[in-house]
C-alpha cells in the first residue's frame, strides 16, 4: 500500500517538499565553494545535503529545524549566498515566515 500523499494546499506538508526541490536545484548546479557564514557549510553540495536533512526532520515533526532554515532562506544569507534561485529562495522564506515567524 503506498503512503499517503503529501497536501500541497497545506503549508505544513508542502514546507518539505519545496525544500527538496531546492536541494535538487543546487545540486543541478553542481559543486563549488562560496562565501558564507555558515562554519559547517562550505560547499554547494553541503548545502544541498543539510537542506535534505532538516526537510527530513521537519517532515517528521521536528519544528525545531525552522530556526537553522530561517537562517538559510532569509534574503541575503546562506542560499543567495550559495547563488539558489531567488524565486525558489523566496517561495521558501514566504513557508517559512508563514508557519514559524518569531513571535
Amino acid at each position: 500500500m503506498n503512503p499517503p500523499q503529501p497536501d500541497i494546499t497545506n503549508p505544513r506538508e508542502r514546507l518539505p517538499l519545496e525544500l527538496r526541490k531546492a536541494a535538487a536545484h543546487l545540486r543541478e548546479r553542481g559543486d563549488y565553494n562560496f562565501p558564507n557564514d555558515e562554519s559547517d557549510i562550505f560547499t554547494a553540495f553541503q548545502l544541498a545535503i543539510l537542506i535534505e536533512q532538516l526537510a527530513d526532520r521537519l517532515a517528521e515533526g521536528d519544528e525545531s529545524v525552522c530556526k537553522r532554515l530561517w537562517g538559510i532562506f532569509a534574503v541575503t544569507c546562506t542560499w543567495d549566498d550559495a547563488g539558489g534561485s531567488s524565486r525558489i529562495g523566496q517561495d521558501i522564506f514566504d513557508l517559512i515566515e508563514l508557519l514559524y515567524r518569531p513571535r
